[in-house]
């Protein structure tokens, strides 16, 4: 009996049986770039990026018994949002590239992804996957949807790792990646290969020279300008108030040179002289109005001097170890409750800092910072550093095996074994070759020409733009959510849509010379996958057009309508077999109405319109298979011209005259009729 595998099952089976003629295609937006620097200022929102993962596997193979296959990891970086044009782009250029390099004609391609509305389960993807054939050349596609929650995969890892390699040199200041173009280049030369033998981003970064300094702010024409005089007011006043409270010379001094260092001068004031002085005057005037106890008065003044004196040293370090602490977080570019988030930090030789080493690294900034003070408060030098931390060795894992006799496992008895794990195989998933594209969104400036794909982009170029304003709406279709399975096989009819609601893993079904099963016959498990549904769909602009078509031509129409012909009308609510027309006989030729006529359904025909007489057929099977009508001869209808669908020559496969046999419409037929969109007329 047939039991029905989970997605991700299914996913590992097609993987491990698809031919050369096909190709199988893993792909989510796994990362988004936040451009941000080493240093930044607060409150401060740098521009993001996003980038498009898609984990190509191709040409399975025999070697030496075992079959191989090839995996390339394509990257595609854009300022645009995750959206159905985006993947569709991507999936376009994917396909041509390897139509073109790849010595088997390609067939068939699978796609895997989540159920994400925007981008990939909707309507506007759903279009695109009908009319994949006729862009690729007859080239059939399978998307496949998982469950929610259910795609964690490699496209996921191999998006990741391009993050943490440029944000590893952003914290290192390596590289300053201020745009989307600079995050793609950086990618592509740095990485334009996969790479064995343990390489992190640490290690490429470690060799990558200091990117130089990035430039001070400077003071802007117009508006800016005055947004910018009243940043250097505030923070010119925010230091004064700082250096007010310093009690000594060499305090002051240490948090204007810190201040100096940030980009804020200020001028340094003499703390003491000002002190000495108001110590001084009010000495004197103490004296004058008591008139005695000079001494005494003086010796309380030298102790009180001696005493201000003494705790001068401890004054200034508490200040300057307070102005080192405010530059020094301002200079690691977080908060102190950032420190153990998601947010990562990287120390002087780009290791990972962790949340078990944090108590480590805060006690190294506590001993640093001391050093500073005292460097502050005694000889000026500069200020001492503490050293870098050596590397780990990655060690080797090993792992320790129990092996006990049936009936003991409740114990600890049994033969100790230690097995040594060794360097892992090259597995299905391990990448071959890496692509970068990057495609730059609508609106962005200095572009100057499109590169092909593999050519590597050059500032100002490009490998396609997304413009939103080309992504048309499309038709809806009815019970998508609880659809995951969704092909797009006929080049000759790009509107036509064919779903079904969970995959199959029969012969018939992966047969690459067949397209999709339709009849309960061809499918053994049909009962539990179900079968496949024919549906239309029509991008908005070709619905538009279709209609505007149908409104202008309505009179060349009815001119080759024929008395006793069969037609179609477009149907107000789905009939029997859950089809989208209604068939009509014609019983007279087309005439204008004379006058305002009403139908059924409260409706009127204006006066003036074209109009039929005709008798309707009604539908008396179910079965996709046997789609029979019996003609209705008790009534006789007006239909409009406009109503029906504009197709001449349809035919029965079998008609039989007698009053009250069954007429049974043809595959051909029909098909003329699926053609049309049903959804947006009305």
């Amino acid at each position: 009996m047939y039991s029905l595998l989970p997605l991700a099952t299914y996913t590992f089976y097609r993987y491990a049986t698809f031919n050369e003629l096909e190709m199988c295609i893993s792909t989510d937006f796994s990362a988004q770039y936040v451009h941000k620097a080493s240093d930044t200022r607060t409150c401060e929102h740098p521009g993001r990026s996003n980038m498009d993962v898609f984990v190509v596997t191709h040409s399975p193979r025999v070697v030496d018994g075992q079959r191989q296959v090839t995996t390339d990891i394509w990257r595609i970086f854009s300022e645009a949002k995750g959206s159905s044009l985006f993947h569709n782009q991507a999936l376009d250029d994917i396909v041509k590239y390897y139509q073109g390099v790849l010595p088997n004609k390609l067939r068939r391609v699978y796609v895997f992804s989540d159920g994400c509305r925007s981008q990939y389960k909707g309507k506007k993807n759903f279009v695109r996957v009908a009319q994949f054939p006729s862009r690729m050349h007859g080239v059939h596609l399978i998307h496949r949807f998982a469950a929610s929650h259910h795609f964690k995969g490699p496209h996921d890892a191999y998006g990741k790792d391009a993050k943490v390699l440029c944000r590893t040199a952003e914290r290192n200041q390596k590289a300053r990646l201020a745009s989307t173009h600079d995050v793609y280049y950086f990618c592509a030369t740095k990485l334009p290969a996969p790479r064995r033998g343990g390489v992190t981003a640490e290690s490429i970064v470690e060799s990558l020279p200091t990117a130089p300094p990035l430039p001070t702010c400077t003071p802007a024409r117009g508006i800016a300008a005055v947004f910018y005089a009243a940043w250097k007011l505030r923070q010119q006043r925010a230091a004064a108030e700082v250096l007010a409270e310093a009690t000594t010379n060499e305090a002051a001094s240490a948090i204007a040179t810190r201040l100096a260092e940030a980009g804020i001068e200020v001028e340094v004031p003499s703390v003491v002289e000002e002190e000495v002085a108001e110590a001084q005057a009010e000495a004197e005037g103490e004296a004058e109005a008591e008139g005695e106890a000079e001494g005494e008065g003086e010796a309380e003044g030298e102790g009180e001097a001696e005493g201000e004196g003494e705790g001068e040293p401890e004054s200034a370090a508490a200040q300057a170890k307070e102005a080192v602490a405010a530059v020094a977080a301002a200079e690691l570019d977080v908060e102190p409750e950032e420190e153990v988030g998601d947010d990562f930090l990287f120390d002087d030789s780009g290791a990972r800092i962790g949340r078990e080493e944090l108590s480590s690294e805060a006690d190294n900034i506590e001993v640093q910072l001391e050093r500073e003070v005292e460097v502050a408060v005694g000889e000026k030098r500069a200020p001492a550093m503490s050293a870098v931390p050596p590397k780990r060795a990655r060690a080797a894992r090993k792992l320790q095996i129990l092996t006990q006799a049936p009936g003991t496992e409740a114990g600890s008895e049994g033969v100790m074994r230690t097995v040594e794990q060794q360097a892992r195989r090259p597995g299905l998933f391990t990448a071959s070759n890496y692509f970068w594209l990057y495609y730059a969104a609508a609106g962005v400036t200095g572009l100057t020409d499109r590169v092909e794909v593999g050519i590597l982009a050059e500032k100002g170029q490009y490998h396609a733009i997304l413009d939103d304003s080309v992504d048309m709406d499309a038709d809806s279709i009815a019970g998508s959510n609880s659809t995951y399975e969704f092909a797009g096989v006929d080049a000759a009819r790009p509107e036509l849509l064919y779903t079904r609601i969970y995959p199959c893993v029969c012969r018939r079904c992966r047969d690459p010379d067949l397209a999709v099963k339709e009849e309960y016959s061809d499918c053994l498990h049909m009962a539990t996958v179900g079968k496949f549904m024919q549906q239309t769909i029509h991008e908005a602009t070709g619905v538009t057009k279709q209609r505007q078509v149908q409104r202008g031509k309505v009179e060349i129409f009815a001119r080759g309508i024929k008395r006793d012909s069969l037609y179609a009308a477009y149907a107000s609510h789905d009939e029997r077999g859950a089809r989208k027309y209604w068939l009509l006989k014609v019983v007279k030729q087309p005439y204008k109405t004379k006058k305002a006529t009403k139908v059924a359904g409260d409706s009127t025909i204006k006066t003036g319109t074209l109009v039929v007489d005709a008798q309707w057929y009604l539908s008396t099977s179910d079965a996709q298979n046997r789609k029979s009508y019996t003609l209705q001869l008790a009534e006789t209808v007006t239909v409009p011209v406009g109503s029906l669908v504009q197709e001449h020559g349809l035919a029965w496969e079998r008609d039989w005259r007698a009053p009250g046999a069954e007429h049974i419409i043809s595959d051909e037929s029909h098909l003329q009729l699926m053609c049309h969109n049903y959804s947006n007329t009305k």
